[in-house]
């Protein structure tokens, strides 16, 4: 994204709200929220979408953080009219829905954001920056008080000021800065002017809520087509699609325990498991105490290829396997017992995603350090 953002005039986000993978300053602070146009002040625009929910202490955070690197964002940032706002009832709901299912991960205020859209219960931007306080305030707590009826959850008077704090901090930055505008209308207005937009995802293909490995997905949509929703533009807008994939498979151990294991899992009695742990820590800090990693899974790419319709692929961390004598690719996954095939498609039950047996290709490695190669042409043949 570094790379290709300052070539184009909007910087757009259209899923998810707080990302796991944040934007980086060149001081390696991090923007929670923001997309990496930001960073760039030569001409980019940065949206966000109506797809991408508030958390009104990160997004205020991230302001506080451009402040205070003296990167400016009036004139410079857009933020949708529908885009919806996270609330500590949404984190509390979710906390005793995790609480029930005595499950850390599966649930965070986020998600439970999500859910209000259907129900027609959400909080918009266009309601907060609405020059009635007071009607927001009334809207707060109509949401407020059906909601502590529906699930029993109750708000602290602290919550709920913490809550109009933040929102009456952000108010005033968006509308003293003009912040807010209907960016559905906005971007077809300036596709239609040949302005170049790149958008950038906040999760991953496997991580859909339809048709990824549900239950521990987002809880959004993450392929191509959902640009159309969360950005509001139609599907001839989308001209190039690029697909960022790992050399190797991580995965969270938080996550791996809720699983009996994932197809291409390089256990400790691996051979090759020594290298690739000690590169993964060294150059990415990705530590065995939290993550598992397994081969090169190409079922897992050919099916997000045949969800989004890929014009290129960037592949990441191929130094990993440097020291690698024999580097195994995953084609497609074969349940235990032999009953069905997988190929270019992941199991509609998580739990199957256990009893999957992979069938490989091998490959030679190369056996050589990737860090001085400036080119695609120079990489080894191997590589």
């Amino acid at each position: 994204m570094n790379k290709l953002t300052p070539d184009y005039d909007y910087s757009c986000r259209y899923n998810g709200g707080i990302v796991t993978e944040p934007t980086e300053l060149d001081n390696y602070e991090a923007l929670q929220m923001l997309p990496h146009g930001i960073k760039f002040d030569n001409g980019v625009t940065s949206i966000l979408g109506n797809g991408v929910v508030i958390d009104a202490p990160a997004l205020l955070n991230d302001f506080s953080v451009l402040s205070q690197n003296g990167i400016g964002y009036k004139n410079r940032l857009i933020i949708s009219d529908r885009s919806n706002l996270v609330t500590n009832l949404h984190k509390r709901i979710a906390d005793k829905l995790k609480a029930i299912r005595k499950d850390s991960i599966w649930l965070q205020g986020e998600d439970v954001t999500q859910s209000f859209k259907p129900i027609k219960m959400a909080l918009r931007v266009s309601h907060l920056v609405d020059d009635n306080w007071t009607e927001f305030e009334d809207k707060y707590h109509r949401v407020r008080n059906t909601c502590e009826q529906l699930y029993n959850v109750k708000l602290s008077k602290e919550d709920i000021e913490h809550d109009f704090d933040s929102f009456k901090q952000l108010r005033s930055l968006m509308k003293n800065n003009k912040l807010v505008d209907d960016t559905v209308v906005l971007l077809n207005k300036e596709i239609k002017n040949k302005k170049r937009v790149i958008v950038e995802d906040a999760s991953s293909s496997s991580m859909d809520i339809d048709t990824g490995l549900y239950p521990f997905t987002d809880s959004f949509h993450t392929t191509t087509g959902a640009v159309c929703t969360g950005l509001g533009v139609p599907e001839e807008a989308i001209e190039t699609t690029i697909g960022v994939f790992s050399a190797v498979s991580i995965i969270r151990n938080g996550f791996l325990k809720r699983i009996k294991d994932f197809p291409t899992h390089i256990h400790a009695d691996d051979p090759a498991y020594a290298s690739i742990s000690a590169k993964l820590e060294s150059e990415y800090e990705v530590m065995a105490s939290d993550y598992a990693f397994g081969w090169t899974d190409l079922n897992l790419i050919r099916h997000a290829e045949l969800l989004n319709k890929l014009s290129s692929m960037m592949l990441t961390h191929l130094d990993v396997l440097n020291e690698v004598e024999t580097i195994k690719l995953a084609t497609k996954y074969t349940l235990d017992d032999g009953s069905k095939v997988f190929d270019k498609s992941l199991p509609s039950k998580l739990d199957d995603w256990g009893d999957m047996v992979p069938e490989y290709i091998e490959l030679p490695g190369w056996q050589t350090d990737l860090a001085q190669v400036g080119s695609f042409q120079a990489l080894p043949t191997e590589a």
